[in-house]
């Protein structure tokens, strides 16, 4: 992948993730395609994109971007950051467009996404995005939790070039990147530490606000405790994603606010991806994010309560939202004791 050659990278959904490593790449140095919605295409081409530790990327003069797909036809490197909703969509496109041998790289929550994406396409990698990132004015994008990027491994020598080049390119820019051969594991532990996106939906809490909240810690902790013991039980891998596994993660938010606060790399306007969609007015991705563990649980013949209880509250919200109401945020400590008795009441039917 070389810039004097015109090959381009395409980004299928400019929002925060799709908008941050698209200007990254761009200030790397490679011509980026990044396609979106005319409303957010008005605004302009994102200027910058700042990293966990405050540095700014500006973009190169080779970023792009446009609601055309057609732009998309000569890139050789396609990503996709749209929400779950809208992979169907995003694939059915990308299949009129691009050629079939160009690999087409999921960065998305869950882990269904890849599978959806290729009932319509040939080449889908699967990736995880290991940070947090919020977007600004002009869409301008702001890493607000340390993290790197993992790529699954290409099918065919030269989409294994073209992802080589991309990790490159991020490397550059300071942004940690792996090819990684066992993409699925690292995929599900980054879904189990994305149990707090339900956590931050339920209460209306950022991320800040949530690790200063017991209630909303312990919350956090049931719900990944609870979901790793399911995929376990699925038989499913499980890689580490960051420093800590998800049971030291879990462990970790039974300890002293004062410690936990004094500990967590996270920036002051930090807020999941779950409490951004319902502040915006958007249907969430819940389904797959705690749902997720409850469809596994239903899989095995358990019950996820705890998880559930999450999705419960979530819906809620959505519901408020489509009805034209702005959500009654669930206090942490009441979410709590929801928890407690639906794992009461799951205890009792168990024992039956």
């Amino acid at each position: 992948m070389t810039t004097h050659a015109r090959k381009r990278i395409g980004v299928f959904g400019a929002g925060a993730v799709g908008g941050h490593i698209g200007t990254r790449l761009s200030a790397a140095g490679l011509p980026v395609v990044l396609l979106d919605l005319a409303e957010r295409v008005a605004a302009g081409p994102p200027e910058h994109a700042v990293d966990a530790r405050g540095g700014i990327h500006r973009r190169g003069e080779d970023l792009v971007l446009t609601s055309d797909v057609a732009a998309l036809s000569d890139v050789e490197l396609c990503l996709v950051s749209v929400k779950a909703a809208h992979t169907e969509g995003a694939a059915q496109t990308l299949a009129e467009v691009l050629a079939p041998c160009v690999p087409v790289v999921s960065l998305q929550n869950g882990l269904r996404n890849p599978g959806r994406l290729r009932t319509h396409l040939s080449h889908v990698i699967a990736a995880v995005v290991g940070f947090n990132v919020v977007t600004g004015p002009r869409g301008a994008t702001t890493e607000t939790v340390p993290g790197k990027v993992y790529l699954g491994e290409g099918q065919t020598p030269a989409s294994n070039r073209a992802l080589e080049a991309m990790a490159s390119a991020l490397r550059r820019t300071g942004l940690p990147t792996e090819i990684r051969s066992d993409i699925e594991a690292v995929a599900t532990g980054k879904l189990l530490l994305n149990l707090n996106n339900g956590i931050g939906g339920a209460t209306g809490l950022g991320i800040v606000a949530m690790l200063a909240d017991s209630d909303a810690r312990a919350c956090f902790s049931q719900c990944l405790l609870e979901g790793r013991r399911l995929m376990a039980a699925a038989g499913r891998p499980i890689a580490r994603v960051g420093p800590l596994g998800a049971r030291a993660v879990a462990a970790s938010m039974r300890l002293p606010t004062w410690l936990v606060k004094a500990t967590a790399p996270v920036g002051p306007t930090a807020i999941t991806s779950t409490l951004a969609d319902l502040r915006a007015g958007r249907a969430t991705e819940i389904d797959d994010l705690n749902g997720e563990i409850v469809d596994v649980a239903q899989t095995l013949g358990k019950s996820a309560p705890y998880n559930a209880v999450v999705v419960e509250a979530v819906r809620a919200h959505e519901r408020s939202i489509a009805a034209g109401a702005q959500p009654q945020w669930v206090r942490p400590a009441q979410l709590r004791a929801r928890m407690a008795s639906r794992r009461a009441s799951a205890g009792k039917l168990a024992t039956r």
